[in-house]
């Protein structure tokens, strides 16, 4: 046979292959098809599809089928569960000649996913049996024998929506580009790939599935999937038994990254102020096995390392036995610092301490709700503590619970009582022209705002307990902290042999905080006071009742309310103390030499009335030494710092200090005040032959 007549006789032949080509093409009738797709899809998925806009079939050599929306819902659900507002499907023109619907390519234009607690587990089932739908032969009385095929799947401007409740704010995930890609056309293990962002973060995905039939064969249903966002990488594992269900999750996830505080602030987890940079959180390691069902998932072997030493590393080890309901949670937590600097950087505190941290737990949820921390051991510098606290974090974060310590040490745990009066400085505002100011309170606003963020209710007990210089033993005390309201009830300690008790308060839920503060002791051991103290040695009784209001210390002193009375006997004077200006005085009046330090004193004692910052001493400062007995009268005025001072002796001379608190001046009697102060000088009092006992026995 010549060429000439073999090329006519292929030409003939695919001449007539296409002319049946589109005569089958234009046999099929979409409408038809609609009712007996829905069926299908119902009987696979138990979803109802419905068409809201027309299905077309434009012919050619390469026929395109467009679907404008279509929508899957789940019976008895209000909302739909998949919204699509166009689909564009390349069918293959040969296979139609065998009643074959072979997509080659199907995109789905704007879809919308809503996800519920309720409707996961079918959107799940879904999914897993998208691509096994019609692979059996279609043929009843509606429509001829017919079979579907499946190839590629594309997505584009896709929304994944996640309602958990209606008073919770949606999640929504956005997919610029994905695609579901089968191993061939007739199934077999999906590939996957997306891109898109969530929480204005980029993200991507890329994985394997399957295989798609699972409805007949091939279980367990295999997943391997990757993804990354801000930063995060996460692998998961594994496989599902029944995806069809969602039953069966076999699942190792692992997530790691250098950092996690990016990834935490844009899900909302983490907040922080305007104008702050979030602290730095990592790097982490995070490790977990996924079982159980889509519908009640639950981690197991789970293992979790975050942060470093120079900040701060923690660890996790256990299971989460409901986490869709925060329930069956059991970790052991462990906690590690090279010093408090660092884990206070992460919560914005300033805490200058050298004491490393070593601590450990055990995390469980609550039947009430929260979490409990049980089985505390930790060691934060010279400091030991056990105990067990109960955490809640809605509406705020609230702490209660009881921690007992063999030595509890404030400045260990970066709150140095010298340190509690320092204030919040972050932009004050300064004079063009400088102001000499020298008070010693200073007038900026003390940092009292977080005592609003958290509730605390807490007893502690501590067998020592280390006060700056003053070493108590046998503390116990109740801290509680509600609604910005801090009140420590209950103190009670030793000082040597002598007791200690009282209570204090500070109120700072107003914008004028109110501060409070109740001590009395009695047969207190001064000599357990070493360094700073002005008294070597002795027995002390004590009593203090005042009460302030004010934004920062110097206002919190101009307004004091209140009194104090204190005796101290056989003690001695260090001559250092307050500059040197009570030994100077001292010497000057009791006619000393001025070279003893200590200076022996048989007893002193105090006796002040405090009103609205005015503090008056009338005949209420005394002191006995060998030489003299010393009766002191005056006033000192917190509200501008000045003080007014005269001593006596009995039988003898008087000496005044006067002056700013600061650098007050000691001279005679007679001694001038500043110019600008226009209250009466103080007056000579008279001195009883005992003015300590005087004193103290005053009613």
């Amino acid at each position: 046979m010549r060429p000439a007549t073999i090329i006519k006789i292929v030409l003939a032949a695919a001449l007539i292959l296409a002319v049946a080509a589109i005569a089958a093409a234009k046999s099929v009738n979409t409408e038809r098809y609609k009712a007996v797709l829905a069926d299908r899809v119902r009987a696979a998925t138990g979803l109802n599809m419905v068409f809201n806009g027309p299905v077309k079939l434009r012919l050619g050599l390469s026929p395109r089928l467009s679907i404008t929306g279509l929508g899957l819902s789940v019976p008895g659900s209000s909302a739909p569960l998949l919204q699509v507002d166009r689909i564009e499907a390349r069918v293959g023109l040969l296979p139609l000649l065998f009643r074959q619907f072979r997509t080659e390519r199907l995109l789905l234009i704007r879809p919308t996913l809503r996800l519920t607690p309720a409707t996961a587990p079918a959107a799940t089932a879904a999914i897993a049996a998208a691509a096994g739908i019609g692979l059996d032969r279609v043929h009843d009385d509606v429509v001829p024998a017919t079979s579907f095929a499946l190839g590629e799947v594309q997505l584009e401007d896709a929304t994944l929506l996640w309602v958990t409740d209606a008073s919770t704010p949606e999640t929504r995930i956005l997919l610029s580009q994905g695609r579901i890609r089968p191993e061939s056309i007739e199934g077999g293990r999906l590939t996957l790939e997306g891109r898109g962002h969530w929480a204005d973060t980029g993200f991507e995905l890329t994985g394997i599935v399957g295989p798609a039939d699972t409805r007949k064969r091939h279980r367990p249903f295999p997943v391997q999937l990757k993804g990354t966002i801000s930063g995060t990488v996460v692998v998961a594992r594994g496989s599902i038994a029944d995806p069809l269900t969602g039953e069966g999750l076999d699942i190792v996830l692992d997530a790691r990254g250098d950092e996690l505080n990016d990834l935490l602030h844009r899900a909302g987890l983490l907040t922080t102020a305007d104008g702050q940079t979030p602290p730095t959180i990592g790097p982490y390691k995070m490790a977990a096995r996924l079982v159980g069902s889509v519908q009640a998932p639950a981690l197991e072997n789970i293992d979790a390392v975050l942060g470093k030493h120079d900040t701060l590393l923690l660890g996790a080890r256990g299971s989460f036995a409901s986490p869709l309901t925060g329930h069956g949670l059991d970790l052991a937590l462990t906690a590690e610092a090279d010093s408090l600097t660092g884990p206070g950087r992460l919560f914005g505190l300033d805490i200058a301490t050298g004491g490393a941290l070593r601590a450990g737990g055990k995390l469980t949820d609550s039947p009430t709700g929260g979490w409990r921390l049980s089985g505390i051991k930790a060691t934060i510098g010279g400091n030991d503590l056990t105990g067990d606290l109960a955490l809640t974090v809605q509406p705020k974060l609230t702490v209660n619970g009881k921690i007992a310590a063999t030595s509890l040490s404030l400045s260990d745990l970066g709150l140095d009582p010298l340190r509690l009066l320092e204030t919040v400085q972050t932009s004050p505002s300064r004079p063009a022209i400088p102001i000499v100011d020298e008070r010693l309170l200073t007038n900026e606003p003390l940092a009292l705002d977080r005592l609003g963020s958290i509730d605390v209710d807490l007893g502690i007990t501590a067998t020592s307990f280390p006060v700056g210089s003053i070493s108590l033993t046998e503390a116990a005390a109740t801290v509680r902290l509600t609604g910005g309201r801090l009140r420590i009830e209950g103190f009670t300690a030793k000082l040597g042999d002598g007791a200690l008790s009282g209570e204090a308060m500070l109120d700072a839920s107003d914008h004028t905080p109110i501060a409070a503060m109740k001590l009395s002791g009695s047969g207190l051991d001064l000599k357990r006071i070493t360094s700073g103290f002005p008294f070597d040695g002795g027995r002390a009784e004590l009593m203090v009742d005042l009460r302030a209001q004010g934004v920062s210390p110097r206002m919190l002193a101009g307004t004091l309310d209140g009194h104090i009375l204190a005796g101290v006997n056989d003690t001695g004077l260090m001559a250092s103390a307050a500059g040197g200006v009570p030994a100077r005085l001292l010497t000057a009046l009791d006619g000393g030499t001025g070279d003893e330090d200590p200076i022996h004193l048989r007893c002193a004692a105090v006796r002040i009335g405090v009103k609205n910052g005015l503090a008056n001493a009338e005949r209420g400062l005394a002191v006995e030494t060998p030489r003299a007995a010393i009766l002191g009268n005056g006033t000192l005025d917190l509200r501008t710092e000045m003080l007014d001072l005269v001593f006596a002796v009995r039988g003898g001379s008087a000496v005044r200090l006067r002056g700013g608190l600061a650098a007050p001046l000691v001279g005679g009697e007679n001694t001038a005040l500043r110019p600008f102060s226009q209250r009466p000088a103080a007056t000579r009092p008279p001195v009883d032959p005992a003015p300590c006992r005087a004193v103290m026995g005053r009613r």
